[in-house]
């Protein structure tokens, strides 16, 4: 039996699309890390935020085969 992708798991996908979407939220200086202002280290993290996110998506929705099923799914 294959199993069915979650639909659900695309709403994981407005999370960095929300966090990113109001720049004066994060449109600042301080503080910095390392010499970055907060406006560059806030998005470069969401890079790799959303990377994750994805990957969690991905691997939701894909759909798996059973036992004894190949990738086609058939037995």
């Amino acid at each position: 039996m294959v199993r069915r992708p979650n639909n659900w798991s695309l709403w994981l996908l407005l999370i960095p699309f929300v966090a990113t979407l109001v720049p004066p939220f994060y449109n600042r200086v301080n503080p910095t890390i390392g010499g970055l202002p907060f406006f560059d280290w806030y998005l470069l993290v969401w890079v790799v935020v959303t990377a994750a996110i994805l990957t969690t998506v991905y691997t939701l929705r894909r759909p798996r085969s059973g036992p004894g099923e190949n990738r086609t799914g058939q037995a």
